[in-house]
């Protein structure tokens, strides 16, 4: 074969798969949501931006990629990221309260220090004292009502951001 067929059947199975996704598209558009492509979905909140000084942002893992574990706890879900790092969920304005809790994972005892905020249009609704590695959890309950979404925050301390692993545990929109 030449490299004019390559070229020529190259062309055409891109065609084919160009014309696929595109027919596929159109027949689920009415129900996708473009922010999918760049989101990740967690319970009933999309995350649709983040940034972390540090490694990646993990669901339902540390940012080591361990078990999500603050204080000797061991949690099933939750966010595993590091400071200094802004998560922003999205979610329906119907719900009332996000619970939850956020510390520092106990893969970085005993080293680990952070403060965690929640912010809404640009004010503080909660923020923790420092978290060292090694600590429990500190549990919050925050309202939501009327909000379509929310930054939570990481930050680290005076001593930089080594072995900054935070935990967001058992996020949930009531």
């Amino acid at each position: 074969m030449t490299h004019r067929g390559i070229l020529v059947n190259t062309t055409l199975l891109l065609f084919t798969i160009g014309l696929s996704l595109l027919l596929t598209f159109r027949v689920f558009s009415a129900s996708w949501d473009p922010r999918l492509l760049f989101s990740i979905k967690y319970g009933d909140m999309l995350i649709t931006e983040w940034s972390q000084d540090y490694g990646q942002l993990r669901v339902n893992r540390s940012v080591g990629d361990h078990p999500l574990r603050c204080g000797g706890i061991t949690y099933q879900r939750g966010l595993g990221t590091h400071a200094n790092s802004v998560l922003h969920l999205q979610f329906d304005r119907n719900y009332q309260v996000l619970t939850g809790a956020c510390g520092v994972d106990d893969e970085s005892k005993p080293f680990g220090s952070v403060v965690c905020r929640i912010i809404s249009a640009g004010m503080v609704i909660f923020q923790t004292p420092v978290l060292r590695g090694g600590q429990g959890a500190a549990p919050f309950n925050v309202s939501v009502q009327g909000l379509h979404g929310l930054d939570l925050v990481v930050w680290a301390t005076e001593d930089g951001i080594t072995s900054d692993h935070a935990d967001w545990l058992g996020l949930e929109l009531r």
